[in-house]
């Protein structure tokens, strides 16, 4: 069965309790992972054999594990889910920040870019790397985190890192779809609540969009429903993706049983 390496200590507003239960209901190993070893370097699990091996965690772990090489270990990289990656294989007319209305840049040309507004935008990084959560900021906002960008402030993030710089639109509602080889497994409604239930249109047009690009064996799909119409919000790793109300047992029990 598979082992789980799991950072346990994510902050008050994590799911993690949840889904370290799922997996100890699952019967598989369980490596917990603490702050202070999450937040070292130079940090290695203590594994000593072949055992099929899967990581959670946030995105900085999670890409240093990655690189460490356990099998399956990580489903991707922040560049496998870029912006740039989900343009070039989903149709822009697909995408709730399209391309023909985004400009994506470093943080000196961003704040150039911004320098004569006052308008919102929404601002999320190119790569899939956390480093600021995507929503609808400021120019002020968005001018500042720029600047800490520019200084070398911001944790795992470098000085020429891209973001996405993007019109506004009105969102009715957002979910969070979990797909194991091809097929949608469990999802949740996350915006403007929390619900397990996901309505038909959003499973036929991820189903659709999963024919477009599978991009890995585990990975996650947002979809944004805007004027009753769907759209991709974001194409992104299962490691550090939040859980929300997703039947969380059912997605450990596929994933344990991927390698069994």
């Amino acid at each position: 069965m598979l082992r789980w390496v799991i950072a346990t200590e994510l902050g008050s507003d994590s799911t993690i309790g949840v889904f370290i239960n799922a997996v100890k209901r699952s019967g598989a190993e369980i490596i917990p992972v603490n702050m202070e070893e999450m937040l070292t370097p130079s940090y290695q699990p203590p594994i000593f054999d072949s055992k099929p091996t899967i990581f959670y965690g946030p995105v900085n772990f999670i890409s240093r594990m990655e690189r460490l090489g356990f099998y399956p270990g990580v489903f991707g990289t922040s560049e496998t889910y870029s912006y740039g990656n989900m343009v070039d294989h989903i149709p822009h007319s697909m995408i709730f920040n399209n391309p023909s209305e985004t400009f994506t840049g470093t943080s000196e040309s961003i704040i150039e870019k911004i320098a004569e507004t006052e308008e919102d935008y929404f601002f999320k990084p190119y790569l899939d790397n956390k480093s600021i959560s995507g929503s609808v900021k400021s120019t002020a906002d968005i001018k500042k985190f720029c600047e800490l960008v520019m200084k070398g402030l911001i944790p795992d993030t470098a000085v020429d890192d891209k973001f996405v710089l993007a019109k506004p639109y009105g969102i009715e509602s957002e979910y969070r779809l979990f797909v194991v080889d091809g097929e949608i497994i469990t999802g949740s409604m996350y915006q403007p609540r929390y619900s397990p239930n996901i309505p038909s249109k959003v499973i036929s047009f991820g189903k659709e969009i999963i024919k477009l690009w599978n991009p890995q064996p585990i990975f996650v799909l947002d979809i944004a429903v805007s004027m009753d119409n769907c759209f991709v919000m974001e194409v992104q790793n299962f490691h550090s993706a939040g859980f929300y109300d997703s039947f969380v047992d059912k997605l450990v029990r596929v994933i344990n049983d991927k390698f069994q």
